[in-house]
């Protein structure tokens, strides 16, 4: 039996189509993976925090500042305030998001906390006599 070219022209033209369906799907995914992966950084973060209030008391503001000197702003939604208002002045340790937000030298680092805690300061080595050891005394009387 013999078809005739428009047969065979439909049924090639209904298998591009089918396989350029299956092409956009799977770049679909992958670009999926790729934003999912390109998603927020979780972080853990220890240093000082300040808050920063206006004239009136009300809080406006929050940073953790590390040991390296680095500045975190804290985004004050509820858990942001919570942290600012309970530790302000301590030695925190915060894990939440990251964000970098402004572009050049305005650029940003913001953290939305998740969790916080305050953290113990490092306790001051104690200072040796000056001297050193074995100084007083004599040998054996």
């Amino acid at each position: 039996m013999k078809t005739s070219n428009w047969t065979r022209i439909l049924v090639a033209l209904a298998t591009t189509a089918f396989l350029a369906g299956l092409a956009g799907t799977a770049m679909a995914a992958t670009k999926a993976k790729a934003k999912a992966k390109k998603g927020p950084v979780v972080s853990t973060v220890t240093g000082d925090l300040a808050k920063m209030t206006n004239k009136k008391g009300k809080l406006v503001g929050a940073q953790v500042k590390d040991s390296e000197g680095k500045l975190f702003n804290i985004i004050l939604d509820r858990q942001g305030a919570k942290l600012a208002k309970a530790l302000a002045g301590k030695k925190v340790e915060l894990t939440g998001t990251l964000s970098m937000k402004g572009k050049g030298k305005a650029k940003k680092t913001w953290l939305r906390v998740k969790t916080f805690k305050e953290v113990a300061a490092a306790p001051a080595e104690p200072e040796e006599p000056a001297g050193g050891e074995g100084e007083e005394g004599g040998e054996g009387e």
